[in-house]
């Protein structure tokens, strides 16, 4: 198992755009915003082992079965 992370600069490009729309938006309308950068990594993670010849597939971390709590913009 692989976690990755967003790629360099996608979190802040995503925090900008929010604030483009929004001075103040909801902390857990944030948070799903943020994690489409770390589903666009793994997908694409999965993608480039799969060329090189392996078996990959991409997960969330809901599908993984991380379950984690109503609080919102906590750092992991």
């Amino acid at each position: 198992m692989v976690v990755v992370s967003a790629m360099a600069g996608e979190t802040d490009k995503l925090i900008n755009l929010a604030h483009e729309i929004s001075q103040n938006p909801t902390d857990r309308e944030m948070d799903l915003l943020l994690s489409s950068g770390e589903r666009v990594t793994s997908a694409l993670t999965a993608i480039a082992i799969e060329a090189l010849g392996h078996k990959a597939m991409a997960f969330t971390g809901r599908q993984m079965g991380i379950i984690t709590d109503t609080v919102h913009t906590r750092p992991g």
